[in-house]
């Protein structure tokens, strides 16, 4: 492993979350991917890296992949990069009222959907089949802290203090067609629109226009045609399909 001093250079500029502000979500699944905490907030260049181990790559990422395109641009060519995406399978909240009591817990209605990772899929989209990336998704449920004492005018009406991955995750690896491949839904009319397509994997039309997006720069969704004025796609390519 390189030196932590030898890999600091003269124009360090670190762009990551430093482990002083970073909230325990992050820091506690930084801990179950490398508990070798030498390994963490590692400088590379002018990056650092959330973990660093044997010459690879790990960045957990909570937002928006995009803010990693920079990151992943210049380090790609040199090493190989992890994206580890949380997502909340199910989530149980509890949340102080205004008084300062903790009410009771309660489990979130909603399941967290892998599929949907397809919104910052497309964001990176032109980088998706480099032979140096790959993505994890760490499904886990979720306990969530939230707070109703001094929330500003105007606001919501809680604040999220934190949260904790709860219980042994599932990691779902994405690198090859194959790994995309199984998370789209079992039955899909062929072809598809859009819209068919956001009903059969249960997601928002919006959320599902972006994970064909990013699919087809994956060649695992091609475009075929059109249907009125909706665009056809299809798991398998024809002559029409153009990128």
């Amino acid at each position: 492993m390189a030196d932590r001093k030898e890999a600091l250079g003269d124009d360090f500029v670190p762009e990551s979350i430093g482990t002083q502000n970073e909230k325990s979500f992050h820091h506690r699944i930084k801990q179950a991917i490398c508990p070798d905490e030498t390994c963490h907030e590692f400088p590379i260049g002018r990056f650092i890296a959330d973990i660093y181990r044997d010459g690879h790559i790990w960045e957990i990422q909570t937002g928006s992949f995009r803010s990693l395109r920079n990151k992943l641009t210049q380090l790609l060519p040199n090493y190989p990069i992890t994206i580890v995406y949380p997502l909340a399978k199910r989530t149980t909240i509890s949340v102080t009222d205004e008084n300062g009591i903790l009410l009771p817990p309660r489990r979130s209605p909603k399941i967290g959907n892998p599929l949907s990772i397809g919104k910052e899929l497309q964001a990176i989209r032109d980088l998706l089949r480099h032979p140096h990336l790959d993505i994890l998704i760490y499904y886990s449920d979720i306990m969530e802290y939230r707070s109703k004492t001094a929330v500003p005018a105007g606001r919501k009406p809680f604040v999220r203090i934190d949260r904790y991955p709860q219980g042994e995750p599932i990691l779902i690896p994405l690198k090859t067609k194959e790994d995309y491949q199984k998370l789209l839904p079992e039955v899909l009319p062929d072809p598809f629109t859009v819209k068919k397509f956001a009903k059969a994997a249960k997601l928002s039309q919006g959320v599902a226009q972006m994970v064909i997006t990013a699919y087809r720069s994956l060649e695992v969704i091609f475009h075929v045609g059109k249907t009125g004025r909706a665009y056809l796609y299809s798991l398998h390519p024809n002559e029409k399909e153009r990128l």
